[in-house]
């Protein structure tokens, strides 16, 4: 039986922030869903932290680790954070340091919207 959890997806090309459900695998890994969504291959996580938002978040931000390979196009910039290339996912985690549901409420949701920046290059 498969689940899913709920995450944020930053989508740079399309400069939106929405819901989304992460499937997970017959093994109990969200990997190939999170990968799915991110298009990519190899994904990576941010020490930095969402604590900007109204209220702190712990959350944390999934991303195309190989994104600045070849010559990406769309980027996505969180306050006090370095650019990224590609999308995006927030998630939140468990004691053990596992991916479960954002922890967002909607005011947090909306002030990360307006708070992002999005970046096209060369197109």
């Amino acid at each position: 039986m498969n689940k899913s959890i709920k995450g944020l997806l930053i989508d740079p090309e399309n400069r939106t922030v929405t819901e989304v459900d992460i499937q997970t695998g017959e093994d109990g890994s969200h990997l190939e869903s999170m990968c799915k969504n991110l298009n990519c291959m190899w994904v990576d996580t941010s020490r930095n932290r969402l604590d900007w938002l109204p209220g702190g978040c712990p959350d944390d931000v999934w991303f195309d680790d190989e994104g600045m390979f070849g010559e990406p196009k769309h980027f996505f910039q969180i306050p006090g954070w370095q650019a990224i290339a590609g999308r995006g996912l927030i998630f939140g985690h468990d004691s053990k340091g596992h991916s479960v549901n954002h922890t967002l409420n909607e005011r947090q949701v909306e002030a990360l919207r307006s708070g992002i920046l999005f970046i096209q290059k060369g197109v």
